[in-house]
Formats: structure tokens, sequence, C-alpha cells
């Protein structure tokens, strides 16, 4: 999946009131048609639940530790400590950026 597509369907989840609303507004869109059908709804999931905390999101779904995430896309892990614990607030496209990189290197998306 492009980022220009993972982008549009997360900011479509952010403007979602509900999963199912979410689903069913974004129709299949063409980027699916790469994915095996059993695919596409675990994607449509991730995506949801990645929207609103992003970072916290990632290490739920993707089960992946502060010193992984450190290490693996260079970011301090007091940075990552921070964000997680709310006394810091990553900025959204950071947010966002990072969420597609663990998205596609996690084989998600």
């Amino acid at each position: 999946m492009k980022y220009q597509e993972f982008y549009s369907l997360y900011l479509s989840a952010a403007d979602s009131r509900d999963f199912e609303s979410f689903v069913a507004e974004e129709g299949l869109p063409p980027c699916f048609a790469e994915y095996p059908d059993e695919r596409i709804l675990p994607i449509f999931k991730a995506i949801w639940e990645l929207r609103d905390n992003p970072i916290r999101g990632i290490k739920k779904v993707c089960n992946l530790t502060n010193q992984y995430l450190s290490s693996k896309y260079g970011i301090p892990i007091k940075t990552v400590e921070a964000w997680l614990a709310g006394t810091r607030v990553s900025p959204e496209y950071v947010s966002i950026l990072l969420t597609y990189c663990v998205l596609m290197d996690e084989e998600i998306i």
C-alpha cells in the first residue's frame, strides 16, 4: 500500500464515529486489490485502532517493545517513553509516518 493510500484511510478513520461506519464509508478502495480477501478486514482494523493514539496503538497492534521502536526507528528511548506516558506529544506527521512504517515493516499492510 502506498503512503498516500494509507494516509487517506488514516484520515477517514479519524473522522469516522465507529469502526462499522469507517468500513462502510470507505467501501473497498482500489489499493486493496493487491491483498487477499482475508487480509482486508485486519488492515481496516489496524488502521482504526491506531487512529487515536498511534504510538500506543503500534505497541498493541504489533506487540512491540519500547526498545524495539527506539532502535529500529532511531527514536531516543526517553522520547518513546515520554510519548507513551503522555508527557510529550509526537507531532501528528511523525505519528502518521511512524505508523505507516511500522505497519509496512511488520507486513500488516
